[in-house]
């Protein structure tokens, strides 16, 4: 209920007009991919990883803000065990549909493949916000 009758607490335009000083506080450049489901072509391409560019490239990145969350996971599964960190990746709030969860896309930002697992949804919407994993366990460095 408003504090007063006839009166809206969130003027109209409010989100929109406070995007600019959320986005301004974004300064890490990001890719966000789409890891395809289908065969590899043969013979396979150098440096073909299955992924596509759904926003952003390497020259022209997506500038995100980073947060790591204090949710750090070590479970055993099948004997192995794996260690997990979670981190909030703050996007703008435009952008194409992004996939979350078990087959959800990626984010390349700072050196790591983070994986998407959730996205946060709001009334008065300024950024997008995404849960995302780093499984230090199965890295594959070259």
């Amino acid at each position: 209920m408003s504090p007063l009758p006839g009166y809206q607490v969130m003027p109209p335009g409010w989100a929109a007009r406070h995007r600019p000083v959320a986005a301004a506080t974004m300064q890490s450049p990001a890719v966000f991919r789409r890891i395809s489901g289908g065969p590899a072509p043969y013979p396979a391409p150098k440096g073909w990883d299955g992924s596509e560019d759904i926003w952003g490239t390497e020259k022209t990145p997506v500038l995100v803000r980073v947060q790591q969350l204090n949710r750090e996971g070590t479970t055993s599964a099948g004997e192995q065990p794996t260690s997990i960190h979670q981190y909030l990746v703050t996007a703008p709030v435009d952008g194409p549909p992004i996939r979350s969860g078990e087959q959800g896309d990626v984010i390349d930002v700072e050196g790591r493949c983070l994986s998407i697992i959730n996205e946060a949804f709001g009334t008065y919407l300024w950024e997008r916000d995404f849960t995302c994993v780093d499984n230090l366990t199965q890295q594959n460095p070259d």
